[in-house]
């Protein structure tokens, strides 16, 4: 599926991972198994297909920020329209139903 997040996690151990085509961010992240206390800085970018080249990374949190719960909200404006339900995106859900029904 086109568009979506990247993100680009720095950790406390220095390395520096990127994810990409991420839909709903929040989700994403609480799903991995590590704690802000691990997290450095965090950058995000939400594009579409149309402006992937003309967008740029913006830092999103790091560890003077706050705590766990503020970085997860800090993310959930890239999230757009999408929304997370028990591991599955609701975008997700409509698909499947759509192709139940038909």
């Amino acid at each position: 599926m086109p568009g979506g997040c990247d993100i680009v996690i720095e950790y406390s151990d220095g390395k520096v991972f990127g994810y990409d085509r991420i839909k709903c961010t929040y989700a994403y992240i609480s799903s991995l198994p590590i704690g802000s206390a691990e997290i450095v800085d965090l950058y995000a970018r939400k594009y579409n297909e149309h402006n992937f080249n003309e967008v740029s990374f913006e830092r999103v949190w790091n560890t003077g920020d706050g705590d766990y719960d503020s970085m997860l909200a800090a993310l959930k404006k890239f999230d757009g329209n999408y929304t997370y339900n028990g591991g599955l995106l609701d975008k997700d859900l409509s698909a499947i139903l759509d192709i139940l029904i038909s």
